[in-house]
C-alpha cells in the first residue's frame, strides 16, 4: 500500500513596500520577484502565498509578478485613505502573515511600525533595500 504525503500548507508571506519608485534603482518587478522567490527558496518553502496591500509602487509590481508566476496573492485594502487606514491595513497584513518582507528606502517612516508590529508578534521580518 503506497502512502501519500499530504500537500504542505503554503507559507503565507506578507509584503509591504514604498509607493514611490520614480528614479529608484531597484524599481523593477524582477528585483521584487527575485527577492521574494529567493527568500522562499532559502527557507525551503515549496509552496507559498502572498498577502499585500495592493498599493502603488512595490505592491503593484508584486501583484503583477505574482500573476506572471502563478503565485497566489491576496490584497487587503485600507479601510480609509488616511494614515490610520493604511496603518490598520499594514497591521492586518502582519496578522495574516507568518513572516513579513518589506521593501524600504529607509526614509518613509510610516513603514517602521509594521516592522515593530511583526517583531512584537514573533514574525520573522526581512527588509530589502530600495534606493
Amino acid at each position: 500500500m503506497a502512502s501519500s504525503k499530504p500537500t504542505p500548507t503554503p507559507a503565507i508571506i506578507g509584503v509591504i513596500g514604498i509607493r514611490d519608485f520614480k528614479g529608484k534603482i531597484y524599481s523593477n518587478r524582477s528585483y521584487i520577484g527575485e527577492c521574494v522567490s529567493g527568500y522562499a527558496k532559502a527557507r525551503n518553502f515549496s509552496h507559498y502565498s502572498l498577502v499585500t496591500g495592493g498599493g502603488k509602487g512595490v505592491e503593484e509590481e508584486l501583484i503583477k509578478w505574482a500573476g506572471e508566476n502563478d503565485i497566489s496573492i491576496r490584497t487587503i485594502s485600507p479601510n480609509s485613505q488616511t494614515p490610520e487606514g493604511f496603518a490598520h491595513r499594514n497591521n492586518m497584513i502582519v496578522a495574516q502573515s507568518e513572516m513579513l518582507l518589506m521593501f524600504w528606502d529607509g526614509y518613509v517612516m510610516n513603514l517602521v511600525q509594521p516592522i515593530a508590529n511583526a517583531v512584537s508578534h514573533g514574525r520573522e521580518c526581512h527588509v530589502f533595500p530600495v534606493r
